[in-house]
């Protein structure tokens, strides 16, 4: 439990556990099954690092740290951190991925939170790539589906 310095930057570490609604961290010194979560600071500066120790500790104490389930990403966000993948980048399959994603994929679903797309909204997305004009009707049915 604390500061730890490494040659970028200072982290803090702390024992926690899920809240119950499971949507927060919270602090669990001596808990039996709590594991350990890092925190980067970002700076060399041991008085600010402290000051985010005392800051991190706080937010899991009254339970305000979010957990990564709990943080909502859009799937326009997380296309574009799957195309920056060193990994993606060096298929040989790359341009057209990133073709299909830019071009079908965004369009359609970029503003949608990830957890919330639904298989129907995949077949719907299906349909639009293959029939633009239908697309639209199908994509509203979707979405009132879902707003149900």
């Amino acid at each position: 439990m604390g500061l730890t310095k490494r040659r970028d930057s200072y982290y803090v570490e702390f024992p926690v556990i899920e809240s119950a609604d499971g949507k927060s961290l919270v602090l669990a010194s001596g808990v039996p099954g709590a594991r350990w979560k890092r925190w980067k600071v970002g700076c060399l500066n041991k008085t600010v690092a402290k000051e985010m120790e005392a800051t991190i500790r706080t937010r899991l104490l009254l339970g305000h740290e979010k957990t990564e389930q709990a943080k909502p990403i859009l799937f326009k966000e997380w296309a574009e951190a799957y195309l920056e993948l060193e990994t993606v980048r060096g298929l040989r399959s790359f341009v057209g991925r990133a073709y299909s994603i830019n071009t079908h994929l965004i369009p359609f679903f970029g503003q949608k939170i990830l957890s919330e797309i639904k298989p129907q909204d995949v077949e719907a997305s299906a349909i639009n790539a293959r029939n633009p004009t239908e697309s639209s009707r199908v994509h509203r049915q979707s979405t009132m589906t879902t707003l149900r």
